[in-house]
């Protein structure tokens, strides 16, 4: 029998975030993972690896708790859907399963979108506690999200891994694939490369200020030129801020915290 405390958890799901597992197949271990979520009061819904059973769910699960075994090599339509989602929705993985499965998976999915992996054997108490961790970074309204534009991929992802933890982070590697993140999703800050090919940073941050939804959103100018001409061609466009591209990781999670308080 749950105790009032958890009863009370499950009641308020919508607060704690809600876990969607994932498994190609059914089993003692996969009901015993779910289980344990719903003991210590995390909300989860079991489905299986198909685009037909997750896509229904995208939009109120807080994570994803994928549980691996030897079916995983046929599921590689359903591995591609997965990154796609995590991508689009800033969203999650915890991984359980072998080395070898971890390794195929981690050939589709980046591990950038994995939260943590866990083999087995499984300890629930570890996968209970890690899964929670996660949670509490990822529920809605718990984090400030950032968008990061930058035609590099590279360096993109160098962004990506210093923020994640303290964030949500979207990623863009063009303007438009900038302006069409943002039409699906909120945030509160961007961090837009000020030179890229095709469409250039003044060219997004213009279409930003041009469109009621996006206007008022902040944007800070990533720039690898330092130089006062620069510096004044930069922040004649206005943005809150603007950041040289040799910024350390220290540099700019101060710089974020800092516009974040104020």
């Amino acid at each position: 029998m749950l105790d009032l405390d958890t009863e009370f958890a499950l009641l308020n799901g919508e607060k704690r975030g809600k876990v969607v597992l994932i498994s190609v197949k059914d089993g003692f271990l996969v009901r015993g993972i779910e289980n344990k979520l719903m003991e210590g009061g995390v909300p989860v819904t079991h489905i299986s690896a198909s685009v037909n059973e997750i896509a229904p769910l995208r939009d109120e699960a807080s994570m994803y708790l994928f549980n691996l075994d030897d079916g995983i090599a046929d599921a590689t339509d359903f591995l591609v859907y997965l990154k796609d989602v995590c991508e689009e929705d800033t969203k999650r993985i915890l991984v359980v399963g072998s080395r070898d499965e971890y390794a195929f998976v981690t050939r589709v999915i980046p591990e950038r979108f994995v939260y943590e992996w866990l083999e087995r054997p499984l300890d629930m108490t570890v996968l209970l506690k890690k899964t929670q961790a996660c949670l509490e970074n990822s529920s809605p309204g718990q984090r400030k999200t950032i968008l990061i534009v930058d035609d590099d991929v590279t360096y993109v992802k160098i962004i990506y891994e210093w923020l994640r933890d303290t964030y949500q982070v979207g990623m863009a590697t063009s303007g438009m694939q900038a302006i069409t993140w943002l039409a699906k999703h909120k945030t509160d800050l961007i961090l837009l490369d000020y030179e890229m090919p095709v469409t250039s940073g003044p060219q997004v941050l213009e279409m930003l200020k041009s469109d009621s939804e996006t206007n008022r959103v902040p944007v800070m100018f990533l720039t690898g030129k330092g130089d006062r001409e620069s510096v004044m061609s930069v922040m004649g466009l206005r943005p809150v801020d603007y950041l040289l591209k040799t910024i350390t990781r220290t540099a700019l999670q101060q710089k974020l915290d800092e516009f974040f308080r104020t």
